[in-house]
């Protein structure tokens, strides 16, 4: 009897044995679905997380006003022509016709001198006295046009004779700009053309290109460099911004060319090695990449990334630059 009851268990236990190992798997396999459930559910909130701080990471929020405050508007995208231009070397030089020498009108000793190396002077005024030899009597010297005093060749009790200038008088309102011209160019340069003067370093401007016309182009060749010259005349504006003797660039207007799409050249900035551009979205912008292709100096020409129409931001948007670096340094933190 109890031989059977033996028999009985071991039969009844290997007939349990594939039933048990049966609901431990199931048990083990339904753990495992839901810890894998879990964790890639954790992965997809981190990975929305991550993407929402990426997403407002390229974006700046700024009011309309805060725009016209910094400098910056806004155009809408489309075409526009690129000029092609040929670069030309230059200078900056007075206009000889808009200097004096200034000299008394008889010999004599300098009483008083009025003006000093860099004074303005106005036409007509009173730049200096001078006691004549002949007669003894006092007499003004004049200024005979208006500008800023360059030289000075007069000191109190100075004898001055009748032909030695003793002042000289600049009016820099106007100035030269001369361009050389090299023989290869010489085919594609003509009078009238239209020529973008363009300061370096000392020539002042505050690198701000100034729009000219060749008005004079020398029939005689250098033969030391074997170029010849063209000239512009500019209009210098407050008679100081642009100074005489400074290296200038030309760019010159020798062709045209239409394209279907393109931006201001202040509206693209470099983030991260990528062309981007600030698109408008309702209150905020977006640092859209773009790739862009021919360019000049108000044009750049967009191959991809943005549409005709979109609204972007132009003018001084290094600040939109500076706001996008910050809020993208906010949330590494």
């Amino acid at each position: 009897m109890l031989k059977f009851a033996h028999c009985f268990f071991f039969a009844f236990t290997l007939l349990c044995w594939p039933l048990s190992a049966s609901v431990v798997a199931e048990d083990s396999d339904e753990h495992g679905h839901d810890r894998e459930e879990h964790e890639a559910d954790h992965k997809h909130d981190e990975h929305d997380e991550h993407k929402g701080h990426d997403d407002e990471a390229e974006h700046v929020a700024v009011s309309l006003d805060s725009l016209e405050r910094y400098g910056v508007s806004l155009k809408k995208a489309g075409p526009a022509s690129l000029s092609v231009t040929l670069n030309l070397p230059g200078r900056l030089l007075p206009n000889e016709d808009r200097i004096a020498h200034i000299t008394p009108r008889y010999p004599g000793i300098i009483r008083e001198v009025r003006k000093r190396l860099g004074d303005a002077v106005e036409k007509g005024e009173v730049v200096a006295i001078v006691e004549s030899n002949q007669n003894l009597q006092v007499y003004e010297v004049r200024a005979l046009l208006g500008g800023i005093v360059t030289e000075r060749h007069a000191s109190l009790g100075e004898f001055v004779s009748g032909d030695a200038a003793i002042l000289e008088v600049a009016d820099y309102s106007e100035l030269f700009a001369d361009f050389f011209i090299f023989p290869q160019d010489f085919p594609q340069i003509r009078l009238g053309q239209q020529i973008r003067v363009v300061p370096e370093g000392g020539g002042g401007g505050g690198g701000a290109s100034i729009q000219a016309m060749l008005s004079f182009i020398s029939p005689v060749i250098d033969t030391s460099t074997q170029s010849r010259f063209a000239r512009a005349v500019l209009q210098n504006n407050s008679g100081r911004q642009l100074q005489p003797g400074g290296f200038i660039t030309g760019k010159l207007l020798v062709d045209e060319t239409r394209v279907p799409l393109a931006v201001e050249s202040s509206a693209v900035q470099i983030d991260k090695g990528a062309s981007v551009v600030f698109v408008r979205e309702k209150e905020r912008f977006e640092a859209r990449p773009v790739v862009t292709g021919r360019k000049d100096l108000d044009w750049t020409e967009v191959l991809s990334g943005l549409e005709v129409g979109e609204e972007y931001a132009t003018g001084n948007t290094f600040i939109l630059k500076a706001e996008l670096g910050k809020g993208e340094a906010e949330h590494e933190h």
